[in-house]
């Protein structure tokens, strides 16, 4: 079903490019369904931007303990409140240069990079899987067929 929707809904995307002559998204909007509509439309995406923003900080906010310990640092500075001053760091010099941008366009290369990283973390797990597979499981203390009836 989100396929089929996804699919009309780039149909009329296409369509209404044509009619109206935009590019845009938003202008799009605004011309065909009206300004009340294009008002909608930008809550719509503040919304989701905040809140892919907030699930950023949530997400990166719990794996910085590893990442720092990653990177050579003892757990108990890694777990301690100078975690946040680097969270803080990190996240400003990964951020601030984005919201200078006027427009998306000059984001066209971080794209092809996030794919390339993309298929670089595949590749590398396809790879490195099997020999940590073989060198740090035990397959004969695992429990392969059990059952529990339990509810609580």
């Amino acid at each position: 079903m989100g396929g089929f929707l996804a699919y009309w809904t780039m149909i009329w995307l296409i369509k209404g490019a044509f009619a109206t002559q935009k590019d845009n998204y938003a202008h799009i909007v605004h011309d065909i369904l009206g300004s009340k509509a294009a008002v909608c439309l930008n809550i719509v995406f503040i919304s989701l931007l905040y809140g892919a923003g907030t699930l950023y900080f949530i997400v990166s906010s719990n794996f910085m303990p590893n990442i720092l310990k990653g990177f050579g640092m003892d757990d108990k500075t890694a777990e301690g409140d100078d975690t946040r001053m680097i969270f803080i760091a990190v996240t400003c010099l990964l951020l601030f240069p984005i919201g200078l941008c006027r427009d998306l366009s000059s984001l066209a290369y971080a794209s092809a990079i996030g794919i390339f990283s993309i298929i670089y973390v595949v590749a590398l797990i396809a790879i490195e899987s099997p020999w940590y597979i073989i060198n740090n499981f035990d397959f004969d203390k695992i429990n392969w067929f059990s059952s529990s009836m339990t509810i609580f």
